[in-house]
């Protein structure tokens, strides 16, 4: 009630309070909200009594025992405010959302496209800074393999740490979204190149929140150490635990039991052991980003979910 309050009463007193809401979780405020399952995120992002948002950044060190000395805290920027803040103030409009709801309903409309259609929702992982300070230790890195881009939310924040991105999508929209905002895009079901296109040399792969929503991980994570040289580093990330909304009816993880106990730490040690070092990918460094969506009116923030993001060596 306190956020519909916000989001339809922009009046000068809850215009202050709605800057003022971004802000680490307190040990307190994680513990009241770790009994049971809780959709779509670990934790309540919103407080009603405090009037603001609250994103986890950091870790619970126990929860670590084989990832604790990579795992590296993070903090709410500005550019995370400003994100939040202009959900607020502009949400999507109601005509959008009534048209992605009746796309989202069309058989003939991939669920993807619909939201390059709309043009909705916008998406947040991790500000540019962020991505600068992680990014330090690659800096002869130059050409980029993304796969699974979306219609480029996710890339527009480290884009300007390499001279080129190429992008891998099955989806036709959003390719074509892509190639106009300059990224090189190819449409493809596999991460694979072209039947006789030269093969790039890939300084470094992203592969973000995009395991959990293909067929088989394993065959994607194989596909990727076929076309990188020994050594090439590969950010994988993957929003956690598995119980949040876009996995209920996704198994091609759940399967393969990686729930740990239900909080972002264990699964996080489960993805690790149990899939990436399995497959060649040994983790460097953890990160815990938040993954947000923007929303209508009544939910600004349709999408609260936190993600992990792995920097990791390729082994051969």
């Amino acid at each position: 009630q306190f956020l519909y309050f916000i989001a339809n009463e922009m009046n000068s007193k809850v215009k202050d309070a709605s800057l003022a809401f971004v802000r680490k979780a307190t040990q307190l405020e994680l513990r009241s909200c770790e009994v049971g399952v809780r959709l779509p995120s670990e934790y309540e992002p919103w407080d009603p009594l405090g009037q603001q948002w609250v994103f986890r950044r950091d870790f619970v060190r126990e929860r670590l025992p084989t990832l604790n000395d990579i795992a590296i805290d993070g903090d709410v920027d500005d550019e995370l405010e400003s994100f939040v803040v202009s959900c607020l103030k502009q949400p999507i409009p109601n005509w959008k959302q009534k048209l992605l709801n009746f796309l989202y309903k069309n058989n003939n409309v991939h669920f993807y496209d619909a939201q390059v259609y709309v043009g909705e929702p916008r998406l947040y992982m991790t500000s540019k800074q962020e991505w600068n300070s992680s990014l330090v230790k690659y800096p002869l890195a130059q050409t980029v393999l993304d796969i699974g881009s979306g219609k480029g939310d996710l890339i527009s924040s480290y884009r300007e740490n390499f001279n080129r991105i190429i992008c891998m999508e099955t989806s036709r929209a959003m390719c074509k979204a892509l190639r106009k905002e300059g990224y090189e895009s190819h449409r493809t079901a596999k991460v694979q190149f072209e039947e006789g296109m030269t093969i790039p040399e890939i300084d470094i792969v992203f592969c973000l929140n995009t395991i959990d929503r293909c067929n088989n991980p394993k065959d994607m994570l194989s596909s990727i150490r076929k076309v990188i040289s020994p050594g090439t580093p590969v950010v994988i990330s993957v929003p956690l635990p598995y119980y949040h909304l876009d996995f209920l009816d996704q198994t091609s993880l759940s399967g393969m039991e990686l729930e740990g106990d239900n909080t972002f730490e264990s699964s996080a040690e489960a993805v690790a052991r149990k899939l990436l070092e399995r497959h060649g990918f040994r983790p460097t460094a953890l990160y815990r980003y938040p993954y947000i969506s923007s929303g209508p009116r009544d939910f600004p923030l349709s999408q609260t979910l936190d993600t992990a993001v792995f920097f990791c060596d390729t082994l051969f």
